[in-house]
């Protein structure tokens, strides 16, 4: 008599693929986030089609030119998109991560660069900042968050720059962006950050 095996769960199916790739719970304020848990580690559902990361990186550590792989670099922006969502400042991705995700490009770097406008770093909001993420560092310019050993540099920025004003909506990965507009002026100028 022939002994018939259950099928096998949508999770356990997203975590036997190959071709996804998987987070490592960075901290626990991204688990609000839409991620699905499988022994400790977070997984993407099968919908959301991310590039995966070139098999010379072993997950969780910087690749051999010393850039982030794509699985820090999302973790790293979730965790900061939910502190300063938390603390109702709203910021706009720049620099090379905001290139890549303007080109739909696998996202990889040194660090990951937020912009806040100088009028919403207000007292009222900054002050929540420490209690929600209690290892942020306030800097000069701004604040530093370490997720995954990925800084994510936060600047306050004191003038208004045009390309900040009005920011441009895309999606990357599973949440929505915000990304200077018009992007291609702000690239090619000498306010953005590399």
């Amino acid at each position: 008599m022939k002994s018939v095996q259950p099928e096998k769960s949508v999770t356990e199916h997203v975590a036997d693929s190959t071709t996804t790739s998987l987070l490592q719970t960075p901290s626990p304020s991204v688990n609000s986030s839409p991620l699905l848990k499988n022994n400790g580690q977070a997984i993407r559902p099968d919908f959301i089609n991310i590039t995966s990361i070139s098999s010379k990186t072993t997950k969780g550590t910087p690749q051999t030119n010393g850039e982030f792989d794509q699985t820090k670099i999302i973790a790293a922006l979730l965790h900061a998109q939910d502190v300063f969502e938390r603390a109702s400042i709203p910021f706009i991705v720049i620099g090379n991560i905001a290139y890549q995700m303007k080109n739909n490009l696998p996202l990889s770097g040194y660090k990951v660069v937020f912009a806040v406008m100088y009028w919403h770093a207000v007292p009222e909001c900054t002050s929540l900042l420490r209690t929600i993420e209690p290892k942020i560092e306030f800097l000069t310019d701004g604040w530093k968050i370490m997720t995954n050993q990925v800084p994510v540099i936060i600047k306050i920025i004191p003038r208004k720059f045009y390309t900040f004003l009005d920011p441009d909506t895309i999606f990357y990965a599973y949440d929505v962006w915000k990304i200077p507009n018009p992007f291609d002026e702000y690239w090619t100028g000498d306010h953005h950050d590399t």
